[in-house]
């Protein structure tokens, strides 16, 4: 397994589901995304597509235009400096 497919499955994997204050509404959606942190605030966010390729990346956003993309399976993953968090977006 290459150094690139061990860390995507790591960083990227929603299997592990770890109690989140994080809210994203509505999902599945098919143009715009809300994102609630809670008390927390993101370090980065970045949006990437069912094979791990990044689609978008940004700072600190609580709506994500996603009408560009196309429909499928996406991954959120929002850093946080004490953490990772990883979650499942669907586009119709």
């Amino acid at each position: 397994m290459s150094e690139v497919q061990m860390m995507c499955e790591g960083n990227l994997s929603v299997n592990d589901k770890k109690k989140s204050d994080i809210k994203i509404f509505p999902n599945p959606t098919k143009d715009f995304i809300h994102i609630n942190y809670g008390l927390r605030i993101p370090t980065k966010i970045e949006l990437f597509d069912i094979n791990g390729r990044l689609i978008l990346d940004f700072e600190n956003l609580n709506t994500v235009d996603m009408r560009s993309l196309s429909t499928g399976t996406y991954i959120l993953k929002s850093t946080f400096s004490d953490g990772v968090n990883v979650n499942q977006i669907n586009k119709y």
